[in-house]
């Protein structure tokens, strides 16, 4: 089934003047200083067709687009199941959203390059020289999980701070307490936020601060995290629907459309 989009000034469907559903890029498609935030040519015959499904991400936005390697490499989704991985330590509470991407990237016309930036502020100094006791910036931690104090994530509701966590390689995040908005976009980006117990987050960073390739091992399955350095578990609770979508390896269109029979079966009964 294919549905039409009505196109507004850009392409990707979105009004960049509409307070109700702004473009995301936030930039004029139309000025010739600045190129399409897709980096395609708005006026193309391949743009201009129609395209299969509209959201705000561009994930489905045309077929150029979801061609275009570009878009690939932005919204590559993968199952998942387990991850033991080495961690990196940031024992700080209240680290909010302007800290994780500074408000001065928000102007960004796509994902990419958010991880470089991530933290940016704490990892460089004012010369851009790396400031060399940031955990980021040295040599001994490292890993696919972030652990990090309480209220992780408050703050305003960018959703770039789950973009620049995501492109730094993240795939899990752990705290005893997340903003829910952040929790929210971190999941939509195929970020897992683990909420542990205070007790338990504390042997985390002990146990990573004794012995940095200590691994944590996130059972996404059975909803199960363990320090594996001092042999400890715990539960952890998430939504069940993102649970499904994180063991797949879809987003909330893939789902709609993996469903799309028993929607449809719905409708009919309705009708």
């Amino acid at each position: 089934m294919e549905v039409e989009l009505l196109f507004g000034p850009c392409h990707c469907g979105l009004d960049p003047q509409s307070p109700e559903q702004p473009c995301h890029c936030g930039l004029d498609p139309q000025s010739p200083e600045q190129p399409c935030h897709c980096g395609l040519d708005p006026q193309s015959q391949e743009v201009q067709s129609k395209v299969s499904h509209k959201i705000a991400g561009l994930r489905y936005a045309s077929p150029a687009m979801t061609n275009n390697t570009h878009f690939k490499n932005i919204f590559k989704m993968e199952k998942f199941i387990k991850i033991t991985s080495t961690a990196v330590p940031l024992p700080i509470e209240n680290i909010d959203t302007d800290q994780i991407i500074p408000a001065r990237f928000l102007k960004a016309i796509s994902k990419e390059g958010l991880g470089e930036n991530l933290f940016r502020d704490w990892r460089y100094d004012k010369n851009n020289n790396p400031v060399l006791s940031f955990v980021l910036n040295n040599s001994v931690n490292k890993g696919e999980i972030l652990v990090t104090g309480k209220n992780f994530g408050c703050g305003s509701s960018r959703e770039h701070a789950a973009w620049a966590i995501a492109g730094y390689g993240f795939k899990i995040v752990v705290s005893s307490f997340f903003a829910d908005i952040f929790k929210n976009n971190a999941m939509n980006n195929f970020v897992l936020p683990v909420v542990v117990s205070e007790e338990f987050l504390e042997e985390l960073f002990d146990s990573i601060d004794k012995n940095p390739n200590s691994t944590i091992t996130v059972d996404l399955k059975n909803q199960v995290i363990t320090n594996n350095f001092y042999k400890k578990s715990e539960s952890f609770e998430i939504n069940a629907y993102k649970k499904e979508c994180f063991l797949n390896g879809i987003d909330d269109i893939d789902f709609l459309l993996k469903n799309k029979e028993i929607i449809e079966e719905y409708e009919k009964q309705c009708n």
